[in-house]
């Protein structure tokens, strides 16, 4: 079972930017599987880049909202049937997305999915990592402590529509 993705990147202009686009079009999976949409919320134009002149790549504009709301931009325009968001100073390994693509495969009912997360200090030195090997409702682990990023995470764009997306008066862990 093929599932299309849209992976969606608010940016507020970093220079991290060309590195999270690249990190997606470079993952092993069939590019016509996956669109990527980057929602610029700077209020400036973007320097140009090379991954602008990718098909993959749509490049919507908010003025300056806030990522709550570059978010949920992005997800109005995405085509997929799930939604991958990655701020624009995050990046994915390879085999990320095929991975999490290859589970909502194996799990048709889930909503969510979520995979393993790295985190490491601004010279590239792993200081951390997240992988809740959990089935069924994790709303109790995420009550308990634990926190699943979003940038290791699928969700059904129907669901996430229907829940009403982002609350742009939430800003947790912005």
């Amino acid at each position: 079972m093929t599932l299309f993705c849209s992976t969606i990147i608010p940016t507020i202009g970093r220079e991290t930017l060309a590195r999270a686009v690249e990190s997606v079009l470079v993952q092993d999976f069939d590019p016509a599987d996956h669109e990527v949409i980057v929602v610029n919320d700077s209020g400036r134009p973007l320097p140009a880049a090379a991954w602008q002149a990718d098909a993959r790549v749509r490049l919507l504009q908010t003025e300056q909202q806030e990522k709550s709301i570059a978010r949920n931009t992005g997800a109005a325009a995405a085509r997929g049937d799930y939604l991958h968001f990655l701020d624009d100073d995050d990046w994915l390994l390879p085999g990320a997305l095929t991975a999490l693509q290859m589970l909502a495969a194996q799990k048709p009912q889930a909503a969510w999915l979520y995979g393993r997360a790295r985190f490491e200090d601004p010279q590239g030195k792993p200081v951390g990592s997240i992988y809740l090997n959990r089935d069924g409702n994790c709303f109790v682990q995420m009550v308990a402590g634990y926190w699943l990023p979003i940038q290791a995470s699928l969700i059904r764009a129907t669901v996430f529509l229907a829940a009403g997306a982002f609350n742009p008066a939430i800003h947790v862990t912005e």
